[in-house]
């Protein structure tokens, strides 16, 4: 079972590796159709978290603390689960070393935070509850595998980075807002904090290498 004290380590080895990401795109930057693949992927999935975000906000911010925990249990566990099944596609079909390395510590890291996130609400004695928010969440990943499985093989790798980039820029949003409507509880406050972390080193790897393109 992972705990969340090992998954802060996978943060910061998560971090480690965006700031190489970076330093690697800041070597050769240009007019690519990375770059604005790039900036409208981020655009469209900080849109999409907002409105997320809103929802959220309308239903947890009422709630008694065991409803607000199991709805925002439910939320992060369908950002992970999206992770997980969207890599599975690039890690047997992916063209790029490169974006098939990023596929499998996305499909291993997301695994890794849902497991702790389990074990946190296991301790609190709170099982996750589906809410329009996780259902929207599954309904956009699923989205984004069609689209990967329609997507020739040439074409793949520039998709699957380009879908990174918009869920995480869109869980970016919407763990930024949870971590403010959570309720008082130390422990969980800090596993939104890492997961925080964790989705901006995501996202700062994935438009590195989609602006490498």
């Amino acid at each position: 079972m992972i705990t969340p004290l090992r998954y802060g380590w996978l943060v910061a080895s998560a971090l480690s590796c965006a700031g190489l990401a970076t330093a690697c795109s800041d070597e050769d930057s240009g007019g690519r159709p990375g770059d604005a693949a790039a900036d409208a992927a981020a655009g469209d999935g900080e849109e999409m978290g907002s409105v997320l975000a809103d929802q959220a906000q309308a239903q947890l911010g009422h709630e008694p603390a065991a409803d607000a925990i199991a709805h925002l249990g439910a939320i992060v566990l369908a950002i992970d689960g999206g992770e997980i099944s969207q890599a599975g596609i690039p890690i047997d079909r992916a063209s790029d070393p490169v974006v098939m390395d990023y596929a499998e510590r996305m499909s291993e890291e997301h695994a890794d935070h849902a497991d702790a996130l389990e074990a946190l609400l296991a301790d609190r004695g709170v099982a996750p509850t589906e809410s329009a928010v996780s259902g929207s969440l599954r309904a956009e990943a699923f989205a984004g595998i069609s689209e990967l499985k329609g997507t020739p093989r040439s074409e793949l790798d520039f998709v699957y980075m380009r879908l990174q980039v918009k869920m995480h820029a869109a869980a970016g949003v919407l763990v930024n807002r949870l971590c403010d409507l959570a309720p008082d509880d130390a422990e969980l406050l800090g596993f939104l904090d890492a997961t925080r972390d964790a989705i901006a080193a995501h996202r700062s790897q994935a438009e590195a290498i989609l602006r490498a393109r």
